[in-house]
């Protein structure tokens, strides 16, 4: 597998740099709309936001749940005390690895569907 040969890679790993890098974009996105006070836009609002946000409430939430005494968002909570770019930084890498296994899972199905429809017209 060569880096810069796109259509050689895995489906799975594709769909999750797919999915990683449009975290990234969006993420480089809501910096910028935040440095010129744009931060509470319409578009920061309803798209990019929720977009890096969702991943890290459902991973709090899933480990509030199975281990109460290590709660990520009281974690977070703690840092934004100290330090927002931390905060922001912390968010943004659960949201990119969230998006790449989430990404790596729709391209593992994409594999499988085609790899079914080859053998069936085998």
């Amino acid at each position: 597998m060569t880096w810069l040969n796109w259509k050689k890679w895995p489906y799975w790993l594709r769909g999750g740099v797919i999915g990683a890098v449009t975290t990234l974009i969006l993420i480089a996105i809501m910096s910028v709309l935040s440095l010129l006070n744009l931060d509470d836009s319409l578009i920061v609002l309803t798209i990019i936001g929720p977009t890096i946000l969702i991943p890290g409430l459902i991973l709090s939430s899933i480990l509030d749940t199975m281990l109460p005494l290590v709660s990520l968002s009281r974690f977070i909570a703690q840092i934004s005390n100290y330090n927002d770019f931390l905060q922001f930084i912390i968010i943004g890498i659960i949201a990119s690895v969230f998006w790449f296994f989430s990404g790596s899972l729709v391209g593992t199905l994409v594999n499988y569907i085609k790899s079914k429809k080859k053998n069936k017209d085998n």
